[in-house]
Formats: structure tokens, sequence, C-alpha cells
């Protein structure tokens, strides 16, 4: 089992890699995971997020073969004692030497490239204040930042980050739904199935999206009243149909 584990925050990419010859890890196996790198601060103080969840609980348990685990801190201090470990024990991934053709095959079709002389400085211009590229680039740099949505956004990495690992895999995941099998709803809902028809329905009417009672029924019957799946298939039509 393989747990890498990625610094978040922080500029730059840091990130390790630990091997696990057990069933599950949970967030007991992060925290020495990390204290065998070098880390001697206070692990309550790291917010550890994987699969969408914040781990808080050693009850939590993780069976995947592979996991990316983010590792974030709101403490100032506690950042720069991770910056310090991860980056001695940051995973180096050596790309393949390539060596060049200076001739071709006889044997062989394709065109050989001339050899290039790679000593020659390669000359860069770096933009500046006074070329259209920069002007155009800090324009609609300032025009986003300057939006309220960005300032939200922002306010969210800094004070709940996992809400934002869990909303990209909420999006970018999607319901295999055949329409055909969602069925007529023709006797009355159980207890259960009403209050998250009640929940459904709240959510259906903040988010201003089209879907009728009667769809609602039949999408908690057809996914067994999962409020995850339902909502998903909600948001996904009213999206694909505006």
């Amino acid at each position: 089992m393989k747990v890498t584990y990625k610094l978040v925050g922080i500029k730059g990419e840091y990130y390790f890699t630990k091997e696990h010859d057990t069933e599950f890890v949970n967030l007991n196996t992060f925290k020495s995971d990390i204290t065998k790198i070098g880390f001697d601060g206070n692990h309550d103080n790291i917010i550890f997020i994987t699969q969408s969840k914040t781990v808080k609980s050693d009850d939590i348990k993780f069976t995947l073969d592979q996991s990316i685990v983010f590792v974030f801190s709101k403490d100032i201090d506690i950042k720069i004692k991770l910056k310090e470990v991860f980056e001695k024990n940051c995973d180096n991934i050596q790309l393949p030497k390539l060596d060049l053709v200076s001739s071709s095959s006889n044997n062989s079709s394709f065109s050989s490239i001339p050899m290039q002389n790679i000593k020659k400085k390669i000359e860069v211009k770096i933009p500046t204040l006074d070329d259209e590229e920069m002007i155009q680039h800090n324009k609609e740099t300032l025009e986003i930042l300057k939006k309220d949505k960005f300032k939200t956004l922002m306010e969210i990495y800094h004070n709940e980050p996992e809400l934002l690992s869990f909303f990209h895999n909420y999006v970018t995941s999607g319901n295999i739904v055949d329409i055909q099998e969602l069925k007529e709803v023709e006797d009355e809902l159980t207890e259960e199935e009403s209050k998250v028809f009640l929940e459904v329905k709240s959510l259906v009417t903040s988010f201003s999206f089209e879907t009728d009672d009667n769809m609602i029924k039949k999408l908690i019957r057809g996914f067994d009243g999962n409020c995850s799946l339902i909502f998903r298939y909600i948001y996904q039509t009213n999206l694909t149909s505006k």
C-alpha cells in the first residue's frame, strides 16, 4: 500500500511517498510517517485530507492501494517545520536521458534530427510594464483578483481547505443513469425518505434549480436515498440544460 504525502498551503512542490504492508492506513499512520521524516512538532495542528475527507480519527480507515494525503496547517511555525522536513525527504523523479541523434540508420525510414549546439545561450525576452503582453496580463489578473467570488475562494482555502478538495471531486465525478430506470413513485414515501425529500427540495430551491417534486421522489428511490448522488444528478442536469 503506497501513500504519497503532498504539502499544500506552501509555495512549491513538496511530497514524499511511504510504502505500507498493511490492510489499511489511518490517522495514526499519517502522523507516524510525518514523524519518521523528522517532524517533531504538534500533530494536532496538522490537517490531513485524503479522498475528500479531513481525517480526524483513527477509526477512519483507508484501503486503497495508492492514496494521496494532502498535508496542511494554519499554524505558521508548524508550516515552517513541515516545509523543512518535506524539503529533506522530497521525492525526486529522475527524467530519462535522451541521446542526440546525429545520423540516420540505413534501415530506418525516419529522418535524423540535426545535431544542434546545446551550449548556445537561449535569449529570453522578459516582459516589462511597457509591453502589451504584460499590460494585458495585469489587466486580466486584476479583474479576477477584484471579484468577490475570488475573495470567497481565498477565505475557503485559508479556513476550510478540505471543502475545495471535496468540491473538486464532487463536480468532476458523474452519475451513469438510464432515465428509463427511474420509475414513478405511486406509493407514499417512508418517514426517512420524506426527510431526504425535504432536504433535497430545500437545496434545489436555494440553488434555483428546476426540478419537480416527482423527479426528486424518483431519484430518492432510484438512488436509495443517497443525497450525494441525488443532488449530483440534479445539478448536472440543470447545468447542462442551461
